[in-house]
């Protein structure tokens, strides 16, 4: 399984005209929701980029060059008053995906956004033989540490002690979970100085701080 760091470009955010959304959801017409997604991205000059999955509106943070960056750091930015800019500027809407090949088994849900990566940090440290929420955007998910092992459910909404009835919808290695969160925080780290770099080359002034609320470094 592979872990990878996304964050969400949203078509309308990017379109210059106007495109008809398709009928039915992502998950019944992903190739209908793809191809809407991919005409409005590219309107703003987005269109090297391919989603995580097709219907799904993440890219791969490794895969956003420097042009990329500059198009979407713009849009980040475009309705924050600069000289306020702390009390204003959220983290990027994404997080993690879990996935193989083409199978996609853990994705952001709504309101997730980057700041959820310390919540995957703490897995490792969780107590054992008992489910744990982890917050990914709503619906999220909960995990339990077993054997080496660290399952995951599916998604749900529900506060408060897991429900007695929850199974695995799919488990990972913890080691290779740990290894991979490992990479994750290099990658996130190098992303971080990508977008820094591209402030500065905007002369955006308080670059560094901008580009720690917009990621996660602290």
């Amino acid at each position: 399984m592979k872990l990878t760091c996304v964050i969400e470009l949203l078509p309308f955010a990017y379109a210059t005209q106007e495109y008809k959304s398709p009928l039915g959801n992502a998950i019944d017409s992903p190739k209908e929701w793809n191809t809407y997604w991919h005409n409005s991205i590219s309107d703003s000059g987005l269109g090297n980029l391919k989603a995580s999955r097709e219907g799904s509106f993440f890219v791969d943070i490794e895969e956003l060059t420097t042009e990329n960056l500059v198009v979407i750091l713009q849009k980040e930015l475009e309705d924050i008053e600069l000289d306020e800019y702390e009390d204003q500027i959220v983290k990027m809407s994404g997080g993690l995906v879990i996935s193989e090949g083409e199978v996609c088994y853990l994705e952001p849900m709504c309101c997730g956004d980057l700041d959820s990566l310390n919540e995957w940090e703490t897995i490792a440290s969780s107590e054992d033989n008992i489910w744990q929420q982890l917050w990914i955007g709503h619906p999220w998910v909960y995990y339990r540490r077993e054997s080496g092992r660290v399952m995951f459910s599916d998604y749900i909404e529900h506060t408060g002690e897991a429900p007695v009835d929850l199974v695995s919808k799919f488990t990972i290695s913890e080691a290779e979970l740990v290894s991979q969160l490992e990479s994750i925080k290099i990658t996130v780290s190098v992303f971080y100085e990508k977008i820094e770099k591209v402030l500065h080359s905007l002369a955006i002034p308080n670059a560094s701080e901008i580009a720690k609320l917009l990621v996660r470094i602290k």
